[in-house]
């Protein structure tokens, strides 16, 4: 794979990023996980204007996302998107290979039939080798070999090693169109600020938090500002004689401007802890993506919880 007036196979990673630097001025290649941690990533400045970011996650699921399903990884890649936007990069672009389709095949969609002949390589996108037939795949020459491929034709697929039937390949459109998701945010942007309604006591095994967007500079003569981004935040309830956590919740909860309260059930962790009756405890609105502390209060435990049955 060439690009005009570079003298390289933009294949091969180093040359890729070569290719960035020298168009580009990119200084900065970092994978998923150096974003998440922000060890590696630096804020955007007037010299530092692009970062590039890797992923493999997908491709190293090897076909076994119909068992694992894909929303750890999509939660993580938001995480970076957030944590991108954090250090002042307003622009976004997430592109891949290619798509692939998330296919519960029929049984008459799944053709169980390798193509014959002598393979030298199979993969779940194509099998390759020598005088290959096969009743419907589409058979194809490998340019400058003797060698020739064969693809699974439209939403048929093979069945390859390990009894998987895939979907991600084949000479279909889906191979050919390469999916592009921008994400863009004003250059001024600026989280909104939450308020965390009093809480007082706990009374139950499942307290809930009501937590909703701050209200003071945040409309305009205009309406709502349009710089304002949403936060995502996390609720916890902590011992503060032991600094550990007492009662927590999933999944972050995103905070609209201008959007209405939002109810946060927490539920006890595991193991469960042992606190008496009268216990003070600490409730704290954090942020998310950097667990900056967003507002918190003392509370009374007003029921005793032991780690009995």
């Amino acid at each position: 794979v060439s690009a005009e007036g570079f003298h390289g196979n933009l294949t091969i990673a180093e040359q890729r990023r070569k290719w960035l630097t020298e168009n580009f001025d990119v200084k900065d290649f970092l994978t998923v996980k150096e974003v998440i941690d922000g060890s590696s990533l630096k804020k955007a400045t007037k010299s530092r204007q692009m970062v590039v970011v890797h992923s493999d996650e997908f491709d190293s699921h090897d076909g076994k996302l119909q068992m694992t399903g894909a929303d750890t990884d999509l939660q993580r890649y938001v995480q970076a998107v957030r944590r991108l936007r954090d250090a002042g990069y307003n622009r976004v672009i997430v592109t891949t290979d290619h798509g692939f389709f998330h296919w519960q095949p029929d049984d008459d969609e799944i053709d169980g039939q390798k193509p014959d002949g002598d393979l030298q390589w199979q993969h779940r996108r194509a099998m390759v080798g020598h005088k290959l037939s096969h009743p419907q795949a589409i058979h194809l020459k490998v340019s400058q070999s003797d060698l020739e491929a064969m693809v699974p034709r439209s939403v048929s697929a093979f069945r390859t090693y390990g009894g998987l039937g895939f979907f991600h390949g084949g000479a279909t459109l889906q191979e050919l169109i390469i999916p592009v998701v921008v994400a863009q945010w004003p250059a001024k942007a600026k989280k909104i600020t939450v308020v965390l309604k009093p809480v007082q006591h706990i009374t139950s095994e499942i307290p809930r938090v009501q937590v909703q967007a701050g209200a003071t500079g945040q409309i305009t003569l205009f309406g709502p500002d349009s710089n304002l981004l949403a936060r995502n935040v996390m609720a916890k309830i902590k011992d503060p004689a032991t600094g550990k956590v007492v009662f927590k919740h999933a999944n972050p909860v995103t905070i609209e401007p201008e959007g209405e309260v939002v109810t946060i059930p927490l539920s006890l962790v595991d193991p469960r802890p042992q606190l008496a009756f009268g216990t003070l405890l600490l409730v704290q609105l954090l942020d998310a993506d950097d667990e900056e502390i967003l507002a918190q209060e003392e509370i009374t435990l007003r029921t005793e919880i032991n780690d009995e049955w």
